[in-house]
Formats: structure tokens, C-alpha cells, sequence
């Protein structure tokens, strides 16, 4: 009975159905992983523009009760103004509290990225352009 043996290059590489199997358990990790990468910048991005949609709504809420709280041309002490809230003068919201949501110093900084001053009023900007 005669035997005959692989040479020895054949015998130390991987087969194709090996490499197959490989990129295939790599793929799947990959899917897995990916995703999860950024979900803690994507959170707080949401949570930024959240909280300048509820700046620009509180402002222009205060507004339509007769309390101007931008500052033309100057969005932080906009934004100042409007989390220290304020009272109209006149209208029928006169002698009312206006206060906006609380945030901490770095959430109103973080959410005047996705705000802009524009004719007067404090406006939401999806992109964060702050034009």
C-alpha cells in the first residue's frame, strides 16, 4: 500500500471553506459592534437638540405673553436670559413667572449649538449651524 503525504506548503495553510467560515464570524461581529460604536454621542446629540427644541418653544411662548427674552446678536446671554425666565410688564400675563427648564451650565451650552437668533426670536436649527 503506497501513502502519499501533502507537501508541506499545502499542509500549513488554511482551506478555503476555513477563510470562508472566518470572514463570515468576523461579518457578524462587525454587524454587531458597529452600531453600538456611537450610541453615546447619538444620545447626546438627541438630548442637546431636545433641549434647544425647549428653549426656542419656552422663548417663544414668553413672547406671545409680552416678554422679550433675546439679546440681538449675543445667543449665550440669550440663553442665559432665558433660563433665569422673567415677568411681562404688560398683557395679561403681567406680574407672571416665566421660567424655563432647568439645565445645567454644560446642557444649555451643549443645546446653543442647535440655536439661532434670527429676526428677533431664538430659532431651533436642526443642523446646528448656528448662522
Amino acid at each position: 500500500m503506497k501513502t502519499t503525504l501533502a507537501s508541506p506548503s499545502a499542509a500549513s495553510g488554511f482551506s478555503l471553506v476555513e477563510l470562508l467560515m472566518f470572514l463570515a464570524i468576523a461579518g457578524v461581529i462587525a454587524a454587531i459592534t458597529i452600531p453600538h460604536i456611537n450610541t453615546q454621542n447619538t444620545a447626546q446629540t438627541a438630548r442637546d437638540r431636545r433641549n434647544a427644541q425647549e428653549l426656542s418653544s419656552f422663548t417663544v411662548a414668553a413672547q406671545a405673553a409680552g416678554l422679550d427674552l433675546v439679546v440681538p446678536g449675543n445667543l449665550k446671554a440669550t440663553v442665559e436670559k432665558v433660563l433665569e425666565g422673567g415677568s411681562p410688564n404688560t398683557g395679561s400675563f403681567r406680574g407672571r413667572k416665566f421660567v424655563a427648564p432647568k439645565l445645567s451650565p454644560e446642557d444649555a451650552e451643549a443645546a446653543a449649538r442647535f440655536l439661532k437668533i434670527e429676526a428677533n426670536s431664538l430659532i431651533y436649527d436642526y443642523d446646528g449651524s448656528n448662522s
